[in-house]
């Protein structure tokens, strides 16, 4: 069983939006959460979240949903993690967020 750490992702979201320059209330409005949330996010206490808020993030972040999924305490199976070559960027990432998604539902 994956122990998920709610603690670490909001300290990872936390740094990211701080680096890229992004205000908490820039995060919720294109997520579509209120800043309280966000800020209940980096401070650890959201013990809850689904795959497609995770997903928004990501997107606003400009990483993917697997790093955070990573961050959360998933532990991915090491044969999904090499993708043919002859994919593209963004048909390996889609790819990526299918498994993850597969993955993250049978946990």
């Amino acid at each position: 069983m994956t122990n998920i750490d709610y603690a670490a992702l909001g300290q990872y979201v936390r740094e990211v939006r701080t680096a890229s320059g992004i205000k908490q209330g820039d995060l919720a409005q294109k997520v579509g959460v209120h800043q309280s949330w966000v800020s209940s996010l980096e401070n650890g206490n959201i013990t809850t979240l689904n795959l497609d808020r995770l997903s928004k993030i990501a997107v606003v972040l400009n990483i993917s949903t697997y790093k955070l999924l990573v961050v959360l305490g998933y532990k991915p199976e090491p044969h999904l993690l090499s993708l043919p070559q002859e994919l593209s960027a963004a048909d390996k990432e889609t790819i990526r967020r299918f498994v993850d998604f597969l993955s993250w539902q049978q946990h």
